[in-house]
């Protein structure tokens, strides 16, 4: 294996490691935004909101389809920053989301588990590089498998991708086109 293809290589399974780490704590930290919103009593205000929205739209959209059919008012759906644009942001959707996307949660128990995952992905990050710079100073790709197989990287899915660049596709058709797959001799015309 080349030395560059096992760096590229090194270089995906850190991006992995560090997505990974991400959405761990990501999940987690949803979960506590959404227990602190829960605990503080938000949530169930912001469900009351979300339902008198909902209301108020519906209210609205059959109002809007009679004043739309009636000749006398023909009225007209605006567009881009109109009423019904506007509206419509909050109806059918969790206001509670929207809410919690635009809370910052600095402190208490969100941050915590924030400054967690900063802590882990520092710790990957620089245990990578780690790994790159031992990579890099090595002569050759030889000694570089070796190396993260002693690491305990799986090459396996390189080694595969090798051997199906190293055979070249063949046309079984073209082979035998005497019909025969055998020696039977000197063939005579």
């Amino acid at each position: 294996m080349k030395k560059k293809a096992l760096l590229e290589f090194l270089t995906k399974v850190e991006n992995k490691a560090i997505h990974s780490v991400k959405e761990k704590f990501g999940a987690i930290i949803d979960e506590d935004k959404a227990n602190v919103l829960n605990e503080t009593g938000y949530h169930e205000r912001l469900k009351k909101i979300q339902h008198r929205f909902n209301s108020v739209y519906e209210e609205y959209e059959k109002l809007v389809l009679e004043m739309q059919e009636n000749k006398d008012t023909s009225y007209t759906l605006g567009t881009y920053n109109s009423f019904e644009s506007e509206v419509s942001k909050f109806t059918g959707k969790e206001i509670e989301e929207k809410v919690a996307n635009r809370c910052t949660f600095d402190g208490g128990i969100v941050q915590t588990i924030r400054n967690n995952m900063e802590k882990e992905l520092e710790a990957v990050r620089a245990n990578y590089l780690k790994v790159r710079a031992v990579c890099e100073g090595l002569p050759n790709g030889t000694k570089v498998a070796e190396y993260l197989t002693e690491t305990g990287f799986d090459l396996s899915s390189l080694e595969k991708l090798e051997v199906k660049m190293l055979i070249p596709t063949i046309d079984k058709s073209k082979l035998f086109v005497c019909g025969e797959n055998k020696w039977m001799g000197w063939y005579s015309l």
